[in-house]
């Protein structure tokens, strides 16, 4: 069946009977058409069949089995019956401003082609289990759709299928087999957001007067257009997991939302591609001097078009953007264009940090672990677990040293998530010795959280309180001992320290050896005193003393040295000083006296 362009139509037309295939563009822009009969034989529309033709109410479609690309594109269509279709192209019931359809009906489609029914005015619309492909912007900027569901399967309720899942009314893709990642695909613009309940500081609770939609967790992209074209008044607030990496081309475009609250560290990448209206925009706005520099600028990821935020628009963003204080890429410049108000929301996890709490958390307890002391340890099946349930303690083990690198990141893990793995570690370590399967201690080191004294002054003695020996194992285990608890002893508890000494010797006990573990320390040589560092000196001042005419006076108790006829008074005043003997300050008596004094000295 051929049209030729240009030629009159009546207002309706008849297909021959026997006719299996409408061929490609036969009714296009055709203005006049307002109803068309379908024989029952028709099972492909091509693509462009009845574009344009803005007037065709009515076409009976039920035994059509693929629509092509554009086929129905900006028709006037009021009820969409695709009871047998399985293929449905691309923008195939679209509508450039808003779609005449109410309802939509296609319970055995297959493939979905991108904006196929863009624009329609359905309520909602039900998916089938045979749906393996949707294309992005499918149903986007659908005004009047409140919901996408699934079609039950034999009586029951249906979330999804393999491919798809809806949650709370909005469409989702999976990403991999396991069904642990997944995509947004459609959040339907005209589902009303939820004002979540605020808990205030002394205990009350608030409703927020912002309306919110949070994506699910484990969503890695946000798919183009998913929350394109929304109703107004349906959202304020959008969260972004932490788990999101990209945000498509038009995602949030024209979605009334203002407000964007990141979870991630890393700023998900923007996506875009090439439109003509922006380079169209572009072109007029710039000039010969500065167009090629704007070229490129087609970002819409967000509420409209990213050059309105260049020097050439000038507008001022009113988006608001919620992120990490520890956050990367939040500050690039088309984030910074997007967003005329930032705020951040303190430190928080990242996604290394997520991801060891994820391993422990799936860890065994150590209370049941310890139960496997119980098992034969000569049933192989049983050692096989072991040493399987081995290796993905030792993978935590891995995680959390790395989490232990940032203080940050070490305490919003928890104090109680590292004790546990500790406490999963120690028991194993008994269990894999019942089943003879080797542990190997690869370091034995003072602990980097020790708070020993580890400087000394010769002649005291080594004094281990707070000390902590950590014992690092070949799975990356470790254990911690101290004096307090009884796990160590001191080889030596008499040793006096001397310059010489540059470690101390404590001993633990291993599987029922005793082992030795080398505590570092540094023991500096004592300052002698001036009698000591001038023994001779010192000795002839003492016969001075003793022969020289001093006398001892008692005063109040104390003896004081009174020294009598000493010529060499500074001298001698130095080396009473060094000896902490004061003398009275007082006057020769007799020459005799002095000569005597400086005999002696000599």
């Amino acid at each position: 069946v051929g049209y030729s362009d240009g030629e009159p139509l009546e207002t309706g037309v008849t297909l021959r009977a026997g006719q299996t295939v409408l061929g490609d563009g036969l009714f296009y822009d055709a203005a006049s058409l307002k109803e068309i009969a379908l024989v029952s034989s028709l099972t492909v529309i091509g693509d462009y069949a009845f574009y344009g033709a803005k007037k065709l109410a009515v076409a009976n479609l039920e035994t059509v089995q693929a629509v092509g690309d554009y086929a129905f594109y900006d028709t006037a269509l009021t009820a969409l019956n695709l009871a047998s279709v399985k293929s449905v192209g691309v923008f195939a019931f679209a509508a450039s401003q808003k779609a005449a359809y109410t309802s939509v009906l296609i319970p055995v489609v297959e493939k979905i082609g991108e904006f196929a029914f863009f624009g329609g005015a359905e309520e909602s619309v039900v998916l089938p289990q045979t749906v393996q492909e949707i294309g992005v912007g499918s149903f986007a900027s659908s005004g009047n759709l409140k919901a996408i569901a699934f079609a039950d399967v034999n009586g029951e309720a249906a979330l999804g299928n393999g491919s798809f899942f809806v949650e709370n009314g909005v469409l989702y893709r999976y990403l991999n087999d396991e069904k642990t990642s997944f995509a947004v695909l459609c959040y339907p613009g005209a589902l009303l957001g939820v004002a979540p309940t605020l808990e205030n500081q002394d205990g009350t609770q608030t409703v927020a007067t912002k309306k919110q939609y949070k994506i699910k967790e484990g969503t890695v992209r946000v798919e183009a257009y998913a929350f394109y074209g929304l109703k107004t008044g349906m959202l304020d607030v959008v969260v972004i997991p932490y788990s999101v990496k990209a945000i498509g081309d038009g995602a949030f475009y024209a979605s009334k939302v203002k407000e964007y609250t990141f979870e991630s560290i890393q700023a998900p990448v923007l996506e875009t591609g090439y439109r003509a209206d922006v380079e169209a925009a572009i072109e007029a706005l710039a000039n010969d001097s500065t167009v090629a520099f704007y070229k490129g600028y087609y970002y819409s990821n967000f509420q409209t078009d990213i050059y309105n935020y260049t020097s050439y628009v000038g507008k001022k963003s009113d988006l608001i953007i919620n992120y990490p204080t520890n956050g990367k890429g939040y500050d690039a410049y088309i984030y910074r264009l997007y967003f005329g108000t930032k705020k951040k929301l303190g430190v928080m996890m990242t996604d290394d940090t997520r991801a060891c709490l994820g391993l422990v958390s799936a860890l065994t307890s150590a209370e049941e672990v310890k139960t496997w002391l119980d098992w034969n340890a000569a049933d192989t099946e049983k050692k096989q677990h072991v040493e399987a349930f081995s290796e993905q303690v030792k993978a935590a083990r891995a995680s959390y040293n790395n989490v232990l690198k940032d203080e940050a990141q070490a305490t919003i893990f928890g104090e109680e998530n590292g004790a546990k793995l500790l406490a999963i570690e120690e028991q194993l370590r008994a269990v894999k010795a019942h089943f003879n399967i080797p542990v190997y201690v690869t370091t034995v080191a003072t602990a980097k959280t020790s708070a020993h004294k580890a400087v000394y002054t010769e002649g005291e003695k080594f004094d281990w309180t707070g000390l902590v020996i950590t014992i690092t194992y070949d799975d990356g285990s470790t254990t911690e001992l101290t004096p307090e608890s009884g796990a160590l002893t001191l080889k030596d508890e008499v040793a006096i320290l001397t310059p010489y000494d540059s470690y101390v010797i404590v001993e633990y006990t291993e599987n029922g050896k005793t082992k030795s573990a080398y505590v570092v320390i540094t023991v500096n040589e004592r300052e002698l005193s001036s009698i000591e560092k001038y023994p001779e000196e010192a000795n002839v001042m003492r016969n001075v003393l003793i022969y020289g005419g001093a006398a001892m006076a008692f005063v109040g108790g104390v003896g004081v040295l009174v020294m009598l006829a000493i010529n060499k008074r500074k001298r001698a005043k130095a080396l009473l000083a060094a000896s902490a003997i004061e003398p009275f300050d007082v006057k020769d008596n007799t020459e005799a006296a002095t000569a005597d004094a400086e005999k002696e000295q000599e």
